[in-house]
Order: C-alpha cells, then structure tokens, then sequence
C-alpha cells in the first residue's frame, strides 16, 4: 500500500479538538444532557477562550463566570445570510446558570479528571447568586433580578377522575392523561411508547419502559396498571385497550391529527390545553404526591416513578401534610386540653397534666408556656 505525502496527517490531526471530546465522552448520556453540556460549553467559551493547557474550566473561571452576570446569546441571521449568535441584554437565568455550572463541573471530570463537584468555593458563589440575585446596571442604577420560581402544579385526582371518566373528551388525551398519572411516568417516556409495548392481562397492563432518562443503556423496566373494579365509571386498562385495538404493534400509542408519533413538546400542550397552568411534568408529580400523600413510602414510589435515587423523589412531592394531617395537631390538643389552673400550689398543676396526659411528656418549660 502506497501512501502519498498529501495523505499523511500531522501530529495535531490525530488529536480531537474540545468539542469533539467533548461529543465523545458524553455519548453515553441521554440527548438532553448532551444538548446541555454542549450549550453550556459554548456560552463557557464566549468569556474564556481555550489556554495553551488546553483546558479553561478551572475553578477560577467558573466562579467568575457566575459573577460576571452571562447573557442569552440570541441565533439570527446576519446580512450576509449566515446563521450566527448575538449578544443580548438579557442575563441568564440563575437556574440555567446553575446547570450550565454542574454540567461543568461534570466535563471538567469527565475530559480532565479534575473533581470539582464538591468545591466549597463554588458552591458559595452559587449561594451568594440565589441570594442576591444577578447585580444587573440598569437605568436607575444596579439592581437586582431574581428567577421567577417555576415548578410544576401538580394535577389533582379530581381533575384526571374528572376528565377521563367523560365519554365527550377525545379518547387520545384521556389515554394520554390516565397513562401519565397511573404510571407517574415522564413525557418522553409517553412519546416513545410503542403499541408493542403494551401487553395486556386478565387484572390489568403491563407497560413496558424500552429507554429513559435514567436508563440510557437501554435495560428497560415494567411499569403495572390494575383493572379497576367493575362497578367503577371507568376503567384506565379498558380504555387503553378500546384506544389501541386493531393498531400495528410497531406504530407509536400516542399520534397527532398528521398521524405522526407526538413529541413531548405535543403533550405538554394537550396537557395545557385541558388543565391551564399546568404541564405534562405535572402528571408526575400529581402521581407522586398523590402516593404519598395516601401513606405510600418514598421506596416503593420510586419502584412506579423510576427514579434513580429516593432523594429525588421526595423533592417531587407536593403537599403531602396539609392542615388536616400536620403533625402540630398534638400541639393544639396540648392546649385545648388545658386542665383547670390552679395558681396557689403550682406543683398540683404537673400532677394534673400527668393524669391529663398521661404518658405525653411534658417538660417544665412547656408546663409554665401553657398556664402562663
């Protein structure tokens, strides 16, 4: 075999640039992520341009890239007609800054080996920016600009008894909605849900999860509806089965009105269109309150929601103690059980609130905090 010199490489072609690094070692990670990791890289990159080292994600940098207050950089074309980015006015917002800083922090171990996931130094800079905000110069001077908190409104069981259990709503949303709250599943995982997928049995369905968000190698996991009684008004196995009857079990569950697969962009908009203000996230966590609101443990949540860690399904609960069952209740009984006062031998009051209360203990400060 013959090589001509115009065919050799040099030393630097056989090296990968950054992006292309960075393109390979996150592969494995879900499309999402990767998407992220790229973006947050490039904003990176537009305040810090790549040293001799070759490597810029330095602790330094980062904590001045949170101080230094990062703009949304807007895509447009120039009068050339060339795709490119501008600079806007408007800063990020501190939640994008604090992902684009994990996703960071997680290149910076993934490409150099350098562990900054607990760097106490960063971590404080986030802090100080949730706390004070961006210090945006505004016309009145600096001020400062705050995230708007947005979390996603948990759908009651009223509403999805409600809407599913009406014949006149279209029977695609109401196998969208019943699917998502009884699987507490996300919205990607409802986009990609083949008819083959679902394989139906005398006491109910077994939904089969091919790929997620947290099981990118694709191992898949088993989500189970039960058949509800029958002198229920409905029935969330009968109604998948009554949707889905004579479809190819290769073509998706859930179409369009163009019969194209629906994105989850789709859903969250048949979300939004039937229950304002909420999104197709607000399936999950409505399924996820629910459950532990009616005494079900994190453990055996997370076996329906999929969740890698018991952590992040308890940040997903939503008004799981609401005034009914709020754990002050014992206070209040505490006192509406005051027993009769009695000023002139103070030691009868202990003795009385012992009888009271039998075995509830009480201690001196909270004997004198009641009679006074």
């Amino acid at each position: 075999m013959v090589i001509k010199m115009n065919q050799l490489k040099t030393k630097d072609e056989f090296y990968l640039t950054r992006e292309e690094e960075i393109k390979v070692a996150t592969e494995a990670l879900s499309k999402s992520t990767r998407a992220t990791y790229q973006m947050a890289y490039k904003t990176f990159l537009r305040y810090y341009g790549q040293n001799e080292e070759g490597s810029c994600i330095t602790q330094r940098n980062i904590i001045s890239f949170i101080q230094r207050v990062p703009k949304k950089w807007r895509k447009s074309k120039n009068d050339l007609g060339i795709w490119c980015y501008e600079e806007t006015d408007k800063p990020l917002s501190i939640q994008t800054v604090s992902v684009y800083v994990s996703a960071l922090i997680a290149l910076a171990y993934i490409i150099d080996n350098v562990d900054l996931k607990n760097n106490q130094a960063i971590q404080n800079a986030l802090k100080i920016l949730r706390r004070d905000g961006h210090q945006v110069l505004g016309n009145e001077g600096v001020k400062a600009v705050f995230d708007k908190k947005k979390r996603a409104l948990p759908l009651s069981i009223c509403d999805v008894d409600n809407f599913c259990s009406n014949e006149f709503n279209n029977i695609r949303d109401r196998v969208l909605i019943a699917l998502g709250f009884f699987t507490a599943s996300r919205a990607n995982e409802l986009a990609s849900l083949n008819v083959g997928d679902v394989e139906f049995k005398d006491n109910g369905a077994i939904i089969h999860i091919r790929k997620s968000k947290t099981d990118q190698q694709g191992n898949g996991f088993l989500k189970f509806i039960p058949a509800a009684p029958s002198n229920a008004l409905w029935c969330p196995v009968k109604l998948l089965k009554q949707y889905i009857q004579d479809v190819d079990q290769d073509d998706p569950v859930f179409i369009t009105n163009t019969h194209n697969r629906m994105t989850t962009r789709d859903i969250s908009r048949v979300i939004t269109k039937h229950f304002p203000n909420h999104t197709s996230h607000s399936l999950r966590a409505g399924s996820i309150t629910f459950l532990a609101e009616n005494g079900k443990s994190l453990s055996e949540i997370q076996e329906v929601s999929g969740h890698r860690s018991v952590g992040t399904v308890a940040r997903y609960v939503r008004r799981t103690t609401g005034i009914e069952n709020s754990p002050t209740h014992t206070i209040l009984d505490a006192i509406s059980q005051k027993p009769t006062q009695s000023l002139d031998n103070p030691s009868n009051n202990q003795i009385t609130l012992n009888q009271k209360y039998g075995d509830m203990k009480i201690g001196s400060f909270g004997c004198d905090y009641i009679y006074r």
